[in-house]
């Protein structure tokens, strides 16, 4: 129903309640209605409920962005102009000062995490819930009406069902070095977060410095329900670049065959290649 369809059918009632006594909070659950919905109906028909609020505190803007500007910490700017960590939030948000969008956040959160912060305090810091932080945290990715773990499994809490795709598992003392050649697990990240934000694989490729094809590539393969994955993908390039492989004469016959009688008719490697 519309805003003033419940207007219409609610005001009355929720007026009447509210004038003998009845708390908002126990007239919504009377009425069968959200308590904020409450709050709106009385203030569209000219009845507000709580208490009126004071004067706001005058903010020093050019404090907060100062103090934030040296410390990195939207907290610290908060503590230091007295004012709560939403206001210095916006304050900072409008300046300019904060990235807007969530793939900043999380390298920021996660950034905090290894400095040691713990998960509330650090989620706190870049603006989003404790449960979106556990996420980053632990490497689980969004998908739809649910969720992908880093080992593969997909939890659908519509559907109520979970499995397990498959996933490759490489033994390694850390994680493996790649050349420009190779896509980083930072790369992957990347193109994971820009999917999730809407972008453009051609704007995906631009700001990881890679050919636009690379990335198409990667995100054909390695995806599960429509979702990249960028976990799984690395254990997959790390193993493939780990799987020992055998030399072209080893595993061409024909071509051994003729460098041996090449060979034998003296030639030199530079003649037998061509």
């Amino acid at each position: 129903m519309s805003f003033s369809g419940d207007v219409a059918e609610f005001g009355d009632r929720l007026v009447a309640l509210i004038e003998a006594g009845i708390l908002v909070a126990d007239a919504a659950v009377a009425l069968g209605i959200p308590r904020d919905r409450c709050y709106a109906i009385l203030r569209a028909v000219g009845r507000p409920a709580g208490k009126p609020r004071g004067p706001s505190r005058p903010q020093n803007r050019a404090l907060i962005k100062a103090t934030f500007t040296e410390t990195d910490l939207v907290a610290h700017a908060a503590k230091a102009t007295e004012v709560s960590f939403t206001v210095a939030r916006r304050i900072l948000l409008e300046a300019g000062q904060i990235l807007v969008g969530k793939p900043e956040a999380r390298r920021r959160f996660l950034a905090l995490i290894a400095d040691g912060w713990s998960i509330g305090d650090a989620a706190a810091e870049v603006g989003v819930n404790v449960r979106t932080a556990r996420d980053w945290r632990d490497g689980i990715r969004r998908a739809g009406p649910g969720r992908i773990h880093s080992d593969g499994t997909v939890v659908d809490y519509v559907r109520g069902t979970r499995y397990k795709s498959a996933v490759t598992k490489i033994d390694s003392d850390g994680p493996a070095s790649t050349g420009d050649r190779y896509l980083s697990l930072q790369n992957r990240l990347d193109i994971a977060d820009g999917l999730v934000t809407g972008q453009s694989l051609t704007v995906i490729a631009a700001r990881i410095g890679k050919h636009k094809s690379t990335v198409s590539r990667e995100v054909r393969a390695h995806q599960v329900n429509g979702c990249y994955l960028p976990y799984q993908a690395n254990q997959d390039a790390s193993a493939a670049r780990q799987r020992p492989k055998h030399a072209k004469l080893v595993a061409n016959r024909a071509l051994r065959a003729a460098v041996i009688e090449g060979l034998s008719c003296q030639r030199s490697p530079e003649q037998i290649s061509h």
